[in-house]
């Protein structure tokens, strides 16, 4: 009796015990269900805050397509937009990259523009000179070198390539001096020793410095005398190196003697005054030409 009454308090414990696990299964899932529940409405809310969210910023992106659509953009506005260096990176990059290449070039065209014209200058000047020198010599030569019994080549050698107003000088100067010449039987060669200009002035007056040996005889020196004779001859370039202007000096002679009866031929416009011992002679002044007359007193340029 007591066995049985065991066992059915055992059962009923049983049964009370699979009841209380069975409740608290069922509030677990209740539990769960409901954070379940909790977590989809919340995605639901999100779900539905981002679809509104981007319907309202489709809103305003229409919007304002609509308003710059009722907006036409001026030409000069398009033309700064499409010009606008940060829509093309690249092309301003290489613009930028020809425009210094164009400017380096530029300056080195310029800088050998001017070194060619400072060199065709130069030696333009230095044909110039050439030519100066060349024109200079030769009239020298032609001055210094007369005989007794053939002075009208002289003459027309003094006049050769010069101004008028020297021509009537030189032949004042020849007629005053051809009696003299005569006399003594005086004829003189000359050779160029050499040419140099050594000024120039108003880039067309050339001024030569002129070197010629001579040798002369006459009666008062048989035996011959050579000396050395500098002209300072002024040319114009731009008169086709007409001569505007000789002068001449005392020669020097080459032996270290001093020749007697050697007149200084001066073209003057009256005649020279004589000297004690000597032929008339003049003082030298511009235009003078001197064919080799060691005179006291005169100059002593080396050969």
């Amino acid at each position: 009796m007591n066995d049985t009454r065991d066992d059915v308090a055992g059962d009923r414990a049983d049964e009370d015990r699979i009841v209380t696990d069975a409740d608290a299964e069922k509030r677990a899932a209740a539990a769960r269900l409901k954070k379940q529940q909790k977590k989809e409405k919340k995605a639901t809310q999100l779900e539905a805050a981002r679809q509104d969210a981007v319907a309202q910023a489709r809103a305003e992106w229409e919007r304002e397509e609509a308003e710059r659509a009722d907006r036409k953009p001026s030409t000069g506005s398009q033309i700064r937009e499409y010009l606008d260096p940060r829509r093309h990176p690249v092309v301003c990059g290489l613009a930028f990259v020809c425009v210094a290449a164009l400017i380096a070039m530029t300056v080195l065209a310029v800088l050998f523009t001017n070194r060619s014209d400072d060199l065709a200058s130069m030696q333009q000047l230095d044909r110039d000179k050439a030519a100066a020198e060349k024109v200079a010599g030769e009239y020298a030569v032609g001055a210094a070198t007369f005989k007794s019994d053939d002075l009208p080549a002289w003459s027309a050698a003094l006049k050769k390539g010069t101004a008028d107003e020297l021509n009537s000088r030189f032949d004042t100067a020849v007629q005053t001096l051809t009696p003299l010449i005569q006399e003594v039987q005086w004829s003189q060669t000359a050779e160029l020793i050499s040419a140099n200009t050594v000024d120039v002035r108003a880039d067309r007056q050339f001024v030569v410095q002129v070197f010629v040996s001579t040798a002369m005889k006459s009666t008062q020196n048989p035996d011959g005398l050579n000396t050395v004779t500098p002209y300072t001859v002024t040319l114009d370039r731009d008169a086709n190196w007409r001569i505007t202007d000789v002068a001449g000096i005392g020669g020097v002679a080459q032996d270290g003697s001093a020749g007697q009866g050697m007149p200084d031929l001066t073209p003057n416009d009256g005649p020279a005054a004589p000297q004690s011992g000597s032929p008339q002679s003049g003082s030298p002044q511009s235009g003078s030409l001197q064919p080799g007359a060691p005179q006291s007193g005169s100059p002593q340029p080396a050969p």
